[in-house]
């Protein structure tokens, strides 16, 4: 059984994503035509700048936990078999959003700068688990 506290770091400086509705096509057109907002899916890639970089803390906190079980086959080598869950809190400061939803939200309120405006309460979470079989060799 292990427990382990550690940090981790957002890299990736085009991330791609995906953007779903649950709206039905006549709630989607109603958006479109009343407010000027459109919702509809799409993927795509951000695009992150070197400014936007600068301004963001990709540091996250990470909490883990694991469990393995050793089971020898020789005399120098065992079969390792595990599991593992892992849980990670960001807190960016700063957003890149696709840009669709950047015009629509400034639609709804023209004040919101995305670019320039530290969000002070916004947590990002990642919850990771799988399970991991490997090879230990004794020297």
């Amino acid at each position: 059984i292990d427990l382990g506290l550690g940090l981790n770091m957002l890299l990736d400086p085009h991330p791609t994503y995906e953007l779903f509705t649950n709206l039905s096509q006549e709630n989607l057109e109603k958006l479109r035509s009343g407010v000027g907002i459109d919702f509809s899916s799409e993927v795509g890639s951000l695009l992150i700048t070197d400014d936007m970089m600068k301004k963001m803390n990709p540091l996250g906190l990470v909490l883990k936990t694991s469990l393995e079980y050793n089971q020898p086959v020789i005399s120098r080598m065992d079969i390792t078999i595990g599991a593992y869950m892992s849980y990670t809190v960001y807190k960016p400061g700063y957003v890149s959003l696709p840009k669709k939803l950047m015009e629509n939200a400034k639609k709804v309120n023209n004040k919101i700068d995305f670019e320039n405006d530290e969000l002070k309460s916004f947590y990002m979470n990642n919850v990771d688990f799988g399970i991991s079989l490997g090879l230990l060799f004794k020297v």
